[in-house]
């Protein structure tokens, strides 16, 4: 449980940091820098670079995510926690194993973790109509309306506005 706990954290960071940076090299380190924050067998998990594939996850037609690893766009990362006896952090050392002809217990995990980011627009309207109240059926404004020299009013197209990308932030 710990290993998978640790791999999944490491790969959720991972994509993480790619989507906030955009940067493979960030979210390796973000992953080794989780990694380190979870304990397998009472030491850190140690990642090293080829434990990290970058790939693509995308939906099959059983609309379940496959991954490919080396795919393109990168939008997913395949974690694999190793608790081997030539990894870094080493096998799991067995107290009774001894007993068994065994020392150790060799584990891995994967866990695989995919972002999809959106980019999204908003285009804002600035022109002196958005000073018509929202209850107004005139579509546009003159230079002579008194009204375009006046600031919006909180009953004003542009109030909603205001209000609607304030609720969407």
């Amino acid at each position: 449980v710990e290993l998978r706990t640790a791999a999944d954290a490491s790969a959720r960071a991972a994509g993480e940091a790619l989507s906030r940076t955009q940067s493979l090299d960030e979210a390796r380190i973000a992953a080794k820098n989780v990694a380190l924050l979870n304990v397998v067998d009472n030491k850190p998990l140690i990642l090293e670079d080829a434990d990290i594939v970058t790939g693509n996850s995308s939906r099959s037609q059983g609309q379940k995510y496959v991954f490919t690893a080396g795919g393109n766009p990168i939008n997913s990362f395949l974690v694999t926690g190793r608790k081997q006896h030539a990894a870094p952090s080493g096998a799991v050392r067995l107290w009774f194993g001894p007993l068994f002809g065994m020392n150790e217990w060799e584990l891995t995990a994967n866990a695989a973790s995919a972002r999809f980011d959106r980019d999204i627009a908003i285009v804002v309207d600035r022109s002196s109509s958005m000073k018509l109240y929202t209850t107004d059926p005139d579509t546009g404004m003159s230079l002579s309306d008194w009204r375009v020299c006046m600031p919006a009013q909180p009953q004003s197209k542009w109030a909603a506005l205001a209000n609607a990308v304030a609720a969407f932030i």
